[in-house]
This record gives structure tokens, sequence and C-alpha cells, in this order.
């Protein structure tokens, strides 16, 4: 026999629960330059490429973004290089593809939900330029003052800097032209 007498009284704690179901917002993906600079275009000269992610936001917070690289044209991604820090996130992808390639941040909320920014599509360029052709109409000899047109075709694009200097054979002693 076992019997109750009165009437016992128990406190259950209130739980709230959040429930997430929507991916955070990504941001925005920029290369940018040792100063945090974005670079547009994106043509780099080493594989080392520097990222900045902006603005990724989520109602429960964010927990984590990667970078990650795809050279199929987004077919498929990998890579894990970590953001750091907080608003804006930056990372720096130290061995990327040479060539022509795409870069995308892939953020994580804290529920476990993911999205991807935009991609950028980034060009790694380490090979110098080389001197493919040299050509002029100009033939005979020549006197001081002359103009001499000379056409230099190099395996890519270039850019130059200040006056572009060419060195000339000129017989015993070269000489230098500059354009104009």
């Amino acid at each position: 026999d076992i019997g109750v007498t009165g009437v016992q009284t128990c406190a259950l704690p209130i739980f709230t629960v959040k429930v997430d179901l929507l991916p955070p917002a990504p941001g925005r993906l920029a290369v940018v330059d040792a100063n945090g600079s974005p670079i547009e275009p994106p043509v780099l000269p080493s594989r080392a490429v520097a990222l900045k992610l902006s603005a990724a936001t989520d109602t429960f917070g964010i927990d984590s973004a990667v970078a990650q690289v795809s050279t199929d044209s987004g077919a498929t991604w990998t890579g894990s290089t970590a953001f750091i820090g907080s608003e804006p996130r930056t990372a720096t992808i130290t061995s990327a593809p040479t060539g022509t390639f795409m870069v995308r941040a892939l953020v994580t909320d804290n529920a476990g939900l993911t999205a991807a920014t935009n991609p950028v599509t980034v060009v790694v360029d380490i090979d110098a330029p080389t001197v493919t052709t040299v050509t002029t109409t100009a033939s005979g000899s020549k006197k001081a003052g002359d103009i001499v047109a000379i056409t230099v075709t190099f395996s890519e694009p270039v850019t130059s800097t200040g006056t572009s200097q060419l060195q000339l054979e000129t017989g015993s002693t070269d000489r230098t032209a500059a354009d104009r």
C-alpha cells in the first residue's frame, strides 16, 4: 500500500527555441592588393591571392567562411582557406593555380547552413612576356634625327610605365632608342 497525500507541484523550466531555416547572406568577395583595396580586373603576377569578404550576415551569427577555387568554370569547387577576423574578413590563397580560375567564399552560419558568394574570375600570370617579333619598314642608312618606326610584338599584352627603351644593334656601338 502506497498512500499519496497532499498535492505536490513541480516548476518546469521554460525554453525558447529558435529555428534557423535561412542560409546566411554570403556578402561580397573581392581580390585585394596589400592595402586591402580591390583589384579590377584581378590579374596577378604571383600565386598568392589576397581576398576580402564584406557584409556576410546571418540573424544567428556567422560560424565560418572559407575560400574555394574552381578551375572548371564552377563545375567543382575545392579548397578550404579560412577567412579570419571580423567584418571584413580576410584570407590569402597561397598556392593558387596559374592561368584563369574562379574563387568564391562559402559562408556557414551557426546553424550549419551555407551560402556562397558570387564567384570572382582571377588570372594568375607568373610568366614574363617575351618579344615575339620586331619589325620596321626602314632600310638603308639613317642620319641623326631621322625617325625610324619600329614595331615590337610581345607574347601577351604589356603595360609600359614611363618611357619605353629599345636597344638597337648599330654596328660596333649599340644605341638605345626611346619611344615618343
